[in-house]
């Protein structure tokens, strides 16, 4: 009778095993615990920026101590990144940069879960929590002249737009209904804003502006995340995937 091939493969494999972890094996099967690693070596103090001593009499809202304005932020990289918030839990996100350069606003979920606006200065520490609710926050965004934040929120159930003072008073919903409307952008003279809403028509992201002063809204196009060309001769959306249509 002829002998099944598949029968004698296993058998010698089995056989091959056996003579080969004879002698080396006791490594794979062994329950021995592994050495410990060696911790990795602390970072040197030299490459670890500057903190200066946690004085609360003489750090003032603008995270200057002894009146003191603070050194640039220390550079990080050959590409000189610069690091201007720190947590330890949460995240930092969309951040926008005032016209002076002196602010940022940003959204972060440092003291909630859910992510709340906050200012802070470029060269400073201290933070100002604009919004202080159980709602979410998103993309917000300076007016030309710095005087206004334009920002998302889900204050009112959906995702809407708002416009408040760069202080956080005098909130004023820009945006309403069941859509959702995320990431407005100021026009150029700070009258209008562009943002993207989720079409229940269209099943798409849709480019809609609105006249800050009228409360006139055009549907101009499909896309996300516009942002406002700062050309001041003409109204014009960056080309490209996100935002396709000039404004005209």
């Amino acid at each position: 009778m002829q002998a099944n091939p598949i029968k004698i493969a296993s058998f010698l494999f089995a056989a091959a095993l056996v003579m080969t972890c004879g002698g080396g094996c006791s490594s794979l099967w062994s329950s021995s615990p592994s050495a410990p690693s060696t911790p990795a070596a602390p970072v040197a103090a030299a490459n670890r920026p500057a903190v200066p001593d946690n004085d609360p009499q003489s750090l003032n809202v603008f995270g200057e101590f002894d009146g003191v304005e603070r050194t640039l932020a220390h550079a990080y990289g050959a590409a000189g990144f610069q690091q201007h918030t720190t947590l330890e839990e949460g995240y930092d996100a969309d951040v926008n940069v005032d016209p002076t350069g002196k602010w940022i606003v940003f959204a972060s979920t440092r003291q909630s879960e859910h992510p709340n606006l906050y200012l802070q200065r470029v060269d400073g520490v201290s933070v100002v929590q604009l919004t202080n609710d159980e709602a979410d926050y998103a993309y917000p965004t300076f007016s030309p002249d710095g005087k206004q934040i334009a920002f998302c929120s889900t204050r009112g159930g959906n995702w809407d737009i708002y416009v408040m003072d760069a202080d956080g008073k005098d909130v004023v919903q820009v945006t309403n209904g069941p859509m959702q409307h995320v990431h407005p952008s100021f026009s150029p003279d700070g009258t209008k804003l562009v943002y993207s809403c989720f079409g229940s028509k269209s099943a798409q992201w849709e480019l809609w502006t609105v006249d800050l002063t009228t409360g006139e809204k055009r549907m101009i196009g499909f896309g996300l995340f516009p942002s406002w060309s700062p050309q001041k001769d003409v109204d014009r959306l960056p080309e490209g995937p996100s935002a396709r249509q000039p404004l005209v």
